[in-house]
């Protein structure tokens, strides 16, 4: 898990079980390698809340795999947004058809 994702595991409410279960969610996707940069997931009472934005519709449906494979989630609220990424400017160039146009 990245640096940037947050796991709360040590809100003082946060139960036994929810930081066991934050526990697991950070080792799942450790495995799975994927760029949870910018995301965060919320663990309280055997749910699981992930919050955060991603650039296609497949980044979203693997995180939220790795969360279903976590058997001991009971619930998982998805708060993912689809932002598309925005096209760079490229800059034209011309290039005079003769020394007159120039």
């Amino acid at each position: 898990m990245s640096q940037t994702t947050k796991l709360r595991r040590k809100d003082k409410r946060a139960t036994a079980r929810d930081r066991s279960l934050a526990r697991q969610v950070s080792r799942a996707f450790a495995r799975s390698r994927l760029d949870t940069v910018g995301l965060q997931f919320v663990v309280r009472d055997g749910t699981v809340n992930v919050h955060g934005a991603v650039g296609f519709a497949h980044e979203r449906r693997d995180i939220l795999q790795v969360l279903k494979s976590v058997r001991q989630i009971d619930h998982v609220i998805d708060h993912i947004r689809i932002v598309i990424p925005q096209r760079q400017a490229v800059p034209t160039f011309s290039v005079p058809d003769s020394p007159a146009d120039a």
